[in-house]
């Protein structure tokens, strides 16, 4: 929090900057691999980590079971196997 100027006197809550070309850059990459991730299979939960995949072309996607959802950008396996392995 940091104090506003004149002629506001109360708190303003300072937010962090989004990367706002984010989603049109996953856009661009789903377009240049011409998949549309339409197509998903079922949420699976091997080793902790549940996602959902794309029958097409294979990408996954992580899944909230909580919330029944799908969030965070797609993925493919062998990065999301190094990363779990640590």
């Amino acid at each position: 929090m940091i104090e506003a100027g004149w002629p506001a006197r109360y708190p303003v809550e300072v937010k962090k900057q989004t990367n706002a070309f984010k989603p049109l850059k996953e856009l661009l990459v789903m377009l240049a691999r011409g998949c549309f991730h339409w197509h998903k299979s079922r949420p699976f939960t091997p080793g902790g980590m549940t996602y959902r995949a794309c029958t097409d072309c294979g990408a996954r996607r992580s899944f909230k079971l909580e919330r029944w959802e799908m969030y965070g950008p797609y993925f493919f396996a062998e990065k999301s196997l190094k990363s779990w392995e640590g």
